[in-house]
């Protein structure tokens, strides 16, 4: 149907949460000024490992983005199924100069999971780069019960952020239950200045505005000081361009089943244009901004 496309959201102003942006590497220039990235471990080359010319300018883009100061995350490639051995994961840490690192862990596993994270700690310690990151243990769990152990086992590590991740989503049949989550270590207190990270989008970007309103309350609660665990930092995904590969908006449906290629995913320039309103939508729902988006269809 020819004309625009009217895209309406109403919602409250949420407490500010950083939304990470990850793209193909045609398209990083479009996240330059943001100030978080994730980067995904399986896609960094180092100067002595053999690279393709994606590869060299998927890495040379985050080297340069961390010399800028901006907060760089290093994945461990467990959500891609390409987990990357730690030790690798670590090297190619220090040569984009990364300020945070997931530690390992196995998709939707609490038991396995648990050991990775201590296995991974020993690792750092062993080479000496216990200090030189910021590490991010996640929490897996496919019940109540063994999220509730695995919330409580993070609680007694020596890490700095705690990552939700959106398997949970499914495996609790709930869009909200990250949130939930944030509010029972709340409630529990626990976490206790440990920062708080989504790992990822769930099926309903509208995720996000929950997380921000969370944010917003707690603010309200603490009279606008927040320091510790009521706090979701941040939250990433490739999200936006998923939406935009199949040539949608956030409000033209459920989350499309479209696989991503990051090296090397070319799309067109209607396309790349919803790309963008997508990553405004996406950054909004995270600050908690209104927003009135229109597209030529």
């Amino acid at each position: 149907m020819a004309g625009l496309r009217l895209c309406l959201f109403y919602f409250m102003k949420g407490g500010t949460m950083k939304a990470i942006n990850i793209v193909p590497v045609d398209y990083l220039h479009l996240i330059k000024d943001d100030e978080m990235h994730m980067v995904l471990a399986q896609h960094v080359r180092m100067d002595e490992e053999e690279q393709t010319v994606q590869e060299y300018d998927y890495t040379e883009f985050y080297r340069q983005q961390a010399s800028m100061g901006k907060h760089i995350i290093m994945d461990n490639g467990a959500c891609e199924g390409a987990l990357v051995d730690f030790e690798l994961v670590i090297q190619r840490a220090q040569y984009i100069n990364a300020a945070e690192i997931v530690l390992p862990d196995i998709f939707n596993n609490m038991q396995q999971t648990k050991d990775a994270i201590l296995l991974g700690l020993q690792t750092a310690h062993d080479l000496g780069v216990f200090y030189d990151f910021k590490w991010m243990a996640v929490c897996h769990g496919r019940n109540e019960t063994e999220v509730s152990m695995m919330m409580h086992f993070i609680n007694t590590l020596p890490v700095s952020t705690v990552g939700i991740p959106k398997v949970l989503s499914k495996n609790f049949e709930s869009n909200s239950v990250r949130v939930d989550v944030v509010a029972k270590a709340y409630v529990e207190n626990i976490w206790m200045n440990k920062e708080i990270h989504f790992l990822g989008s769930t099926d309903e970007p509208l995720e996000v505005l929950q997380a921000s309103k969370w944010n917003s309350q707690m603010m309200s609660t603490n009279q606008g000081i927040i320091d510790h665990h009521e706090y979701i930092r941040s939250v990433d995904s490739a999200v936006p361009f998923i939406f935009a590969k199949a040539d949608m908006l956030f409000c033209d449906g459920t989350r499309p089943n479209e696989k991503i290629n990051f090296m090397s995913d070319p799309i067109s320039h209607e396309k790349e244009s919803a790309l963008k309103l997508n990553m405004q939508q996406w950054n909004n729902y995270a600050s908690g901004r209104q927003e009135t988006l229109i597209k030529k269809v």
